[in-house]
């Protein structure tokens, strides 16, 4: 399958609610659970109408109007799914949420090469779109800063998918204080294709029969299903 050369680099689910009062009440104990859930959280922001707890590759963000976890260190869906679990489920029961507007899930998948260069070839030799074969608007053809990005879009009244495809170059500094004596790589420069999917339900989704496991499952089914229909796979 296309994704089996990616990794998995970030997962982001989010609620969606009207004005959840509750958040005003049970701030502290909401935080206190979500530390025994995620261990190694720190209290980044904490006002009435939204607290962020953070630790290294997690962030959790309370809201009155939205919830939002972002993992960027994760090795698998599946792994992750317990403590997904227990967060959500935690927030439904906490801030008293019978109906939600909106329940989404995105995750990024990268696959790294040597160059900006290779990524841009690896993506176009996927033939979904064409690419200039020549200079055009007066840029430079073989520019490393060159880059491919394409967004599909397939949306209903109920629910939403997107799929995006993209080359990107990260740069990683560190900045040194000059009165530390250090020799070592201060900069790091990585090349990476990427790949998006971005998946969510609309409208009026009751929350009783809401279940978080089967929401992580059929979201990668269908990611696993449908992404070889779109993608004409380089041999």
């Amino acid at each position: 399958m296309f994704l089996d050369t990616f990794r998995i680099s970030q997962l982001v689910t989010q609620l969606s609610y009207a004005n959840a009062y509750e958040v005003w009440d049970r701030a502290g104990s909401i935080a206190r659970e979500m530390a025994a859930i995620w261990p190694g959280l720190d209290l980044v922001e904490g006002v009435p109408v939204r607290q962020v707890l953070r630790s290294p590759g997690v962030q959790l963000e309370t809201g009155l109007q939205t919830c939002v976890v972002t993992l960027s260190q994760v090795d698998s869906i599946d792994r992750a799914t317990p403590q997904l679990q227990r967060t959500i489920e935690l927030w439904i029961r906490e801030l008293q949420l019978k109906d939600v507007k909106r329940v989404s899930t995105k995750a990024r998948f990268v696959r790294d090469f040597t160059s900006i260069r290779e990524a841009n070839g690896f993506l176009i030799s996927l033939g979904l779109v064409p690419w200039p074969q020549t200079k055009v608007f007066n840029q430079p053809e073989k520019s490393e800063k060159n880059t491919f990005d394409l967004l599909y879009r397939f949306e209903d009244p109920e629910s939403f998918t997107t799929l995006r495809l993209a080359s990107e170059e990260v740069v990683y500094e560190i900045r040194i204080d000059p009165a530390f004596e250090y020799d070592g790589e201060t900069k790091k420069v990585k090349c990476r294709a990427i790949v998006e999917f971005d998946r969510g339900v609309l409208g009026k989704v009751s929350m009783s029969g809401f279940r978080v496991e089967e929401w992580f499952k059929g979201f990668q089914h269908v990611l696993r299903r449908d992404i070889d229909k779109i993608l004409v796979v380089a041999k």
